[in-house]
């Protein structure tokens, strides 16, 4: 399962929107894929990323070429999760959406973003 594989070291990306967005600005997220840190205990590190719907837009069904596009990434902070417990999804949700946001400002702040 995933909290095995979590436990053994693996990492585990979720995209917590479920989909891409056709704006490219956050979508709500879905809660089901917050079960699993905090089941595993495993600490959750949020990562900001813009400017993949210039690559992938939605609905599209292959990549554009890449090579005149630009992405940006921001790894915040991990987020404890020690003293959450399994009734905690939507905390723990607004948690990491307010870290993306902030990762987000940051990329549009110090990059020129499309």
């Amino acid at each position: 399962t995933c909290i095995e594989k979590l436990k053994k070291g693996i990492s585990l990306v979720i995209f917590p929107e479920g989909t891409r967005s056709p704006t490219g600005e956050l979508l709500p997220f879905k809660l089901g894929g917050f079960v699993i840190p905090l089941k595993s205990k495993i600490n959750v590190v949020p990562i900001s990323i813009w400017g993949t719907r210039n690559i992938l837009p939605k609905g599209a069904l292959w990549f554009r070429n890449p090579s005149n596009k630009k992405v940006w990434v921001y790894i915040g902070k991990p987020i404890e999760i020690k003293d959450l417990n399994s009734r905690d999804k939507e905390r723990l949700a607004q948690m990491v959406r307010e870290r993306i946001l902030k990762g987000l400002e940051i990329i549009k702040k110090n990059k020129e973003v499309e």
